[in-house]
């Protein structure tokens, strides 16, 4: 079995173009991931707002009013 730190000493072995490679892998793969998380954190408050445990506020006043009842 590979460790994290199989994997980081196998890294900084590798030649700088090597290196810039394998982090320009890793930002488009942690971009990936992050538009992953924004999906599923949209699609479950969609899921809340239709079932009503999730409001929608269009002005300060109103999101300030709800914090102070709660």
């Amino acid at each position: 079995m590979v460790t994290f730190s199989d994997i980081g000493d196998r890294a900084t072995s590798l030649d700088i173009d090597e290196m810039e490679e394998l982090k320009e892998i890793i930002s488009k793969v942690l971009i990936e991931k992050r538009r992953e998380e924004i999906l599923r954190n949209h699609e479950e408050s969609k899921e809340l707002y239709s079932i009503g445990k999730l409001k929608f506020y269009d002005n300060s006043t109103d999101i300030l009013n709800a914090l102070n009842e709660e």
